[in-house]
């Protein structure tokens, strides 16, 4: 997503909570409409109302991923405010975005697992970078 950029940015340069939040939460919800597109497009139409349909996938697409990545870009803009640039900021805001699936379906357990599982992509993603913060000088 957008946030990308922001990382090589300088700590004054850096976005606002709102800011982010509503960046990473318009490329998401663009690219949950692509994928709404994309699935509606491999189903069968719907026999009374295909575009209909169509636009209801785009639109229930669009608003999970944007609201995953509103809350990871929200959720790093704080933490990033609160805490400096760390490594485990991203980690938390994967968690915090993850939750959000699990939440959706009223569901504690798959809270946790989606916590798990994004915060633990996250974490995949520091650890391919460990000489940015092993060796910050570089």
């Amino acid at each position: 997503g957008v946030y990308f950029v922001w990382l090589f940015m300088a700590p004054s340069e850096a976005p606002s909570v709102m800011g982010s939040t509503i960046n990473n939460g318009a490329v998401g919800g663009a690219v949950g409409t692509f994928f709404g597109a994309v699935e509606a497009a491999w189903r069968p139409p719907h026999p009374v109302s295909p575009l209909r349909f169509s636009g209801q996938l785009m639109a229930s697409h669009a608003a999970t991923l944007g609201g995953i990545a509103a809350i990871f870009g929200g959720t790093d803009a704080i933490c990033h405010t609160l805490r400096g640039d760390t490594p485990t900021n991203k980690v938390i805001a994967g968690c915090a975005a993850g939750s959000l699936l699990g939440f959706r379906q009223n569901s504690i357990s798959g809270a946790v697992a989606g916590c798990a599982a994004f915060g633990g992509i996250q974490g995949l993603g520091i650890l391919a970078q460990w000489e940015k913060y092993l060796y910050p000088e570089h």
